[in-house]
């Protein structure tokens, strides 16, 4: 199926920069995915909105942070108060995401 990227921002509460652009959405969406929801901030808003990528954010910031690392994927994360576990389905609009155990659609 589709697939949603869901990055977990590690400089919470803070939240001063964004390493989520608009090179991240555009390699992304060129891999193959159609949405990303970023718990935290991203940048370079006007230029991701040209993109077919759909993302959600907490907030927006026009600076952007050092890379200290690969990171991690296919591991649980929590957003919002909520655990995400690879595999699960989420559902997004400009209200707000839903995720999922089984298919919804």
């Amino acid at each position: 199926g589709p697939k949603v990227v869901c990055v977990q921002d590690l400089d919470k509460p803070r939240v001063i920069g964004s390493f989520w652009g608009e090179v991240n959405s555009n390699m992304h969406r060129a891999l193959g995915c159609v949405g990303t929801i970023v718990d935290g901030a991203i940048r370079d808003v006007d230029e991701i909105g040209q993109t077919r990528l759909g993302v959600q954010a907490l907030g927006t910031t026009p600076l952007k942070t050092e890379k200290l690392g690969m990171g991690q994927r296919d591991v649980p994360i929590a957003m919002g108060g909520v655990n995400i576990n690879p595999g699960e389905y989420v559902y997004a609009d400009n209200n707000g995401v839903i995720i999922s155990e089984k298919p919804l659609l």
